[in-house]
Order: C-alpha cells, then structure tokens, then sequence
C-alpha cells in the first residue's frame, strides 16, 4: 500500500549541499524506495545558491509558496527591502520581531496551501526544525487543516536569540510538541533532553541519525611518493564556533618539528566561507601557505570524489557547548570511507563518541593545538599502513546506512499513521493521537 509524506521545510535547499540537504535527499529517497510519495512545501527560493540542482535530485514533488515570511508583496523580492523592512518590527519589541520571524511563513501557508493542494490528503506530515519554529508551526497548521498525524524533526535545537529561543516563542514551541504525534532528532543526546526536559515518552521520540549512501567496498591505497592530503569538507567560519585556526597552528607545528613533511602534507578546505580565507591567511603568515588550500563549495558528487581521493578527513565542531547535541553532517559521509578521521571537537560529545565507536577517529579539543599536532604526527608516522592506525567496526559504521534509516523511520512513520487511525474509529473524535495523550 502507498503511502504519502507531506514535509513542511521553508528552508528547502537554501543551505546549498550541506548536511541539510544531504539529510533531506538521504530520507526522502530512502522513503520512496520503501514505498512513499514524499512532496517538499518550501518557501519562495531565495539566498546565495541555485537551488534547481538539489531539486532535481528530490524524488517528489516540490512546491514553494511565492512568498519567504512576513512581508509585503513588493518587498519580498528584494533581500535589502526585506532587511529593511525587518527593521520596522524592532519598533514593536523584540517580541514581536522574533515572532515575525519564526511564524510569519507558517502563518501565510496555512492560508494559501490548502487552495494550492490537488491531491488527496496525506498520511501524515513532516515537519522539519532547522533552528527556526517556522517549519513546525506550519506543519502543525497543516496536520490540522488535512486531519492527519504530525512527526516533528529537530536537526537543530529551535533557537532564536543567542542560541536559544525566545521566551515568547517557547510557549508555542512547547504547544506544537506536545500536539504533534512522533518526534524524530538527529542525535541521541537531543532525544533525550526533550524526554528529560518537556516530560514526553521516550516511546514518542525516534533518534535517526544522519546517513550515508554507500559504503566503500575498497580502499585505495595511497602512491608511497604521493603527498599526504587532509581534507575539510564544508565552509568555515572565523568565530570561536567553528574556525581551523587550531587546525592550521597544529599543522604549523608539525612542519617545524618534522622537516621531512615539507611538501609531503597537504591540508584542503573544501568548501569557501570567511573562516576558510582566514586560515589561508594564518598558514601564509606561519610560512606553510603551499600546503594549504582553499576549494570553493562544489556540488555533491564533486565533494565525493574529493573525500574519496583524500588519505584523511577533518571534521571540525562547533565548540560551543549549546552545539553539544548536535552532529556535524559530514561526520556519517566520512564514516562511509573508511579511512582515519580527524575529529577537532569536545571529546565528550555525541560526536566524538561515534567517531570513537567506529574506530576511525583521532579526537583533540578544539583549543588543543598539542593534542592535534600530536594526531597529525601519529598519522604521518602510520602514513605507509593505516592499518596500525584505526580498527574500522564496520558493523557499527552500517547501523548509518541510509537504507537502515530508513527502515527504522518507514516502521515508525507506520506506528503513527496506524495509531491516528486506531483513535479516529475508537472516539469518533475525527483527531489523531498526540504526544500528550501517549505520555499520559
């Protein structure tokens, strides 16, 4: 029997190929494979990329509303009038300017989606939080309008102000989980803060990490003569967030301390952004400006080949602990290649504890320039025989397939859709069954 999946995600694509959109093909592709007709409600495209690529590659439909937010028609096609005009809502409070923008789009679609939708209602309603309430106050709008179960997806933490979310907002954050009807995270650790934190059962909420495609079937073998390469995969940023400043100082330090790498190690930041032209500066200043070097963002398949072709992938976290739930994308694609993975982050994350568990990781804090030096050094020295360096559990590395995750979303999505059916025919109440009545 098919199945249909309604995802609400204003954001769409808007982040290029970056791990969002990798979680967003990786899922909707899985699903289609077991079965599902999945549609994408975005809103209007708008930002830095060109998103008709990514489109291309949904397995579904994808439908944008012609508006981004709150704005008037006129200014919503300009990013300057819509900063501008954004300005306006300051005069009425901060209140009110982060309500604008987290429930602004949600409020709008509630309105023009439903005269938009030809097809018959769907089964149940995915609505994805990267950060902004946006998503999920729509799709708990439009689980109402079609009378069908809404599954909540956190990839991030909602947050507004400072990395967290604004006391007016938590309210309506704390109303759309306790009447949605699954929650799905990205990470173990995030689960479990909601169980702990909003009181829901455990039983409700899913952890469904992000996935990989394809696992390597084999490895090749790096040419003796050949320098050594450390790929970053993803833009930087230069704020204490995350920044390769560590990074570039450690790689500084092993080339002063080790003459016979000079121009056998090089480090590739794949990817741009203001923190990578920071850290080509910083190697140009500490005198290793040729072995660094800056790629610009390329499309999915490129960054691949790029990873494929590396000997070592870096994976660099934010170090801020309101980032401690959360889980670096690229860290399941690395994971996929079997190969030593640099981890630059807190050791006791969620994160370093998968690249421990997978036998693959060489962790150091982010501030640790010794503790990183020391990684690059132990690498360099096992450059001719990885196999003294990492013992891959490849058992442990499966369990991130996206056929596996996919697998465990589809008997999920199955339990929520079976049990909005179970209480429309035991009440009559023509309402699905929500968090709140589980928990109780």
């Amino acid at each position: 029997m098919k199945h249909s999946m309604l995802i609400s995600y204003p954001e769409g694509f808007s982040l290029g190929w970056r791990g969002a959109t990798a979680r967003l093909l990786d899922l909707a592709e899985g699903l289609a494979s077991l079965g599902w007709n999945v549609t994408m409600l975005s809103s209007r495209s708008v930002g830095q990329h060109d998103q008709s690529a990514q489109e291309q590659c949904f397995p579904g439909r994808v439908i944008r509303t012609p508006f981004t937010g709150a704005y008037p028609r006129w200014i919503d096609t300009s990013p300057k009038l819509r900063r501008l005009y954004r300005g306006t809502w300051k005069i009425f409070g901060e209140r009110h300017y982060y309500e604008r923008l987290a429930l602004g789009w949600a409020e709008r679609t509630e309105e023009w989606f439903p005269r938009n939708w030809n097809l018959p209602s769907p089964d149940v309603v995915w609505a994805i939080c990267t950060s902004n309430l946006n998503g999920i106050v729509a799709g708990r709008k439009l689980a109402k309008v079609f009378d069908c179960p809404l599954v909540l997806e956190f990839q991030d933490p909602p947050s507004s102000k400072g990395n967290r979310l604004h006391t007016a907002l938590l309210a309506v954050f704390r109303q759309v989980l306790r009447n949605s009807n699954g929650v799905v995270t990205t990470s173990c650790s995030y689960a479990q803060h909601l169980v702990d934190t909003h009181q829901i059962s455990s039983a409700a909420v899913l952890p469904l990490h992000l996935s990989f495609s394809q696992m390597s079937s084999e490895r090749v073998l790096r040419k003796q003569e050949e320098p050594l390469i450390f790929l970053h995969a993803g833009s930087l940023r230069t704020d204490c967030g995350r920044n390769a400043r560590s990074l570039v100082a450690a790689f500084a330090q092993l080339l002063r301390t080790r003459p016979e790498c000079q121009g056998q190690i090089r480090l590739r930041l794949l990817g741009g952004g203001d923190g990578a032209q920071q850290a080509r500066r910083l190697a140009e200043a500490s005198g290793i400006g040729t072995s660094v070097e800056v790629v610009p963002e390329v499309p999915l398949e490129k960054a691949e080949e790029a990873m494929d072709l590396a000997d070592v992938l870096v994976v660099i976290k934010y170090a801020d602990p309101l980032f401690d739930m959360q889980i670096p994308g690229k860290l399941f694609q690395y994971l996929a290649k079997v190969k030593p993975i640099l981890g630059i982050m807190p050791p006791a994350t969620e994160a370093a504890q998968i690249l421990a568990a997978s036998g693959l990781g060489l962790v150091s804090s982010n501030a640790d320039v010794e503790g990183i030096a020391g990684n690059l050094r132990r690498i360099w020295e096992a450059r001719n025989n990885f196999e003294t360096l990492i013992e891959p559990d490849l058992d442990y590395i499966a369990q991130f397939s996206r056929e596996r995750m996919a697998n465990r979303c589809h008997e999920f999505l199955l339990r929520v859709v079976d049990q909005g059916a179970q209480r429309r025919v035991a009440d009559g109440s023509g309402h699905v069954i929500a968090i709140r009545d589980i928990a109780s």
